[in-house]
């Protein structure tokens, strides 16, 4: 195949300026000016121009870059892809690959490598609802919003169970997040209190109104997860650590938290497979080196350095106020009802020197019920008990019925056939005569 001797627009343009430079009409400096290339370059055209115009034509044109990525290199990089990365996006494959050292090539060849595959399908983006945009808030800890997710984080190689985010919304940096079974009081009791620890307390959490957070429907009695005041179970240990709780109308207003999950229901779904982590435990153990990477990755620095944290207050039992707590009248006869009992308290002096007064009723995850007046415990005994009233909501139904079913599986083993040894005494009765079949007598 011969050369290319054809020209693009721009060379044709340089004909006249270089034929105005043979004749001394212009000097060389004039000449790389008009032709807008270093004086060298203009030197070089002019000696190629004076073999003939053809020659001012670019050398390199048909023939392959110097930097052309190898074919053999890419078909080794998506062996890998196919092997361990077939349903990874081309972004977060190329990651994974280059800190393993397995690619020295972008993003980009590596997308169309795997669009040519069949790997990987480009997206059609759909057409946007337009929300009010809100500004971020300026300080590290002045607003942190709260979510769960309930998905197959491990696949099918573990039970489905949620995620516990919390977000802050200055940064977007994950402050904390925690693996539990389901979306419970207790499960946001655990995550809130070691994220408080840790950092401290926020000004304030932006929520949805899950149960867990707020009451929705005013209710006969009390639940499990409200006091007797209106707050939630949360919302009032929020209360007494001076935390405001804030409520997102719609799911798009916390839209920090909802994008976060789509990241990690993506990305942490695959890092966990490739760690062949199939528990909570294990998820929890691994989710501080996830998260450090995550936020170097994804965090922005606030608009204002300062952090509105503050510290727990020593006098104030964190404990004690991530118990369930309800409000009690005592009787007469000193005696309060709680879920499905009742009890009886002991005391030194007269009864009418607590009759009608309001005790605190504590309980405790493992279900252990403590009652105190005015910060001091009190002697009781169980007096009388009822049957169990099971609400529970959709979001920790799976979770009850599961535990019920291996309280259930447990209790009841599946019964396995009694043989009988061989002296028992059937074995020993003499066997019927076999009736011979009329056909054989007659063959005999």
């Amino acid at each position: 195949m011969g050369e290319d001797t054809r020209m693009s627009g721009k060379e044709m343009a340089r004909i006249p300026i270089l034929e105005r430079l043979q004749k001394g009409e212009l000097n060389q400096r004039q000449a790389s000016q008009l032709m807008r290339i270093s004086k060298r370059q203009s030197q070089r055209l002019k000696k190629r121009y004076a073999n003939g115009s053809q020659d001012i034509a670019h050398k390199g044109r048909n023939r392959s870059s110097n930097r052309q990525i190898k074919a053999c290199d890419i078909a080794a990089v998506m062996n890998i892809v196919r092997e361990k990365y077939a349903d990874f996006g081309p972004t977060l494959a190329h990651e994974h690959l280059k800190q393993d050292g397995k690619i020295s090539f972008g993003v980009e060849i590596l997308r169309r490598a795997m669009m040519e595959a069949g790997l990987w399908k480009s997206k059609s983006r759909k057409a946007k609802r337009n929300h009010m945009t809100r500004e971020r808030r300026p300080c590290f800890g002045e607003l942190v919003q709260i979510d769960g997710s309930l998905h197959q984080w491990f696949e099918d190689r573990g039970p489905m169970c949620s995620l516990l985010a919390y977000i802050d919304d200055a940064t977007s940096s994950v402050v904390h997040a925690q693996f539990v079974e389901s979306e419970s009081t207790w499960s946001y009791f655990e995550a809130t209190k070691a994220y408080f620890k840790t950092h401290g307390r926020p000004l304030s959490v932006y929520t949805d109104k899950h149960s867990v957070f707020r009451i929705n429907a005013s209710k006969e009695g009390q639940s499990a997860t409200s006091d007797s005041h209106g707050d939630t179970q949360f919302g009032r240990a929020l209360k007494m650590l001076e935390v405001e709780i804030i409520y997102a109308q719609t799911p798009q207003a916390k839209g920090r938290v909802e994008r976060l999950y789509q990241t990690l229901q993506d990305r942490l779904v695959k890092a966990l497979r490739l760690a062949k982590i199939s528990t909570i435990d294990a998820a929890n153990a691994f989710l501080p080196k996830y998260l450090a990477d995550h936020n170097q990755r994804f965090a922005v620095d606030p608009q204002d350095s300062s952090n509105l944290h503050r510290p727990l207050d020593p006098a104030v039992d964190v404990e004690r106020v991530f118990l369930l707590q309800e409000s009690r009248s005592l009787s007469d006869t000193l005696t309060c009802q709680y879920k499905n009992k009742a009890y009886q308290i002991h005391h030194d002096k007269a009864n009418y020197t607590l009759a009608k007064a309001k005790i605190t009723v504590l309980e405790n995850r493992e279900g252990q019920v403590f009652l105190d007046y005015r910060g001091k415990p009190l002697r009781f005994s169980v007096i009388q008990t009822k049957p169990l009233n099971n609400d529970v909501d959709t979001k920790t139904l799976n979770s009850v019925v599961d535990h019920i079913k291996k309280k259930v599986t447990k209790q009841t083993p599946a019964a396995t056939p009694h043989k009988p040894a061989a002296t028992h005494p059937w074995r020993n009765y003499p066997q019927p005569l076999q009736p011979t079949s009329p056909i054989k007598q007659l063959v005999a």
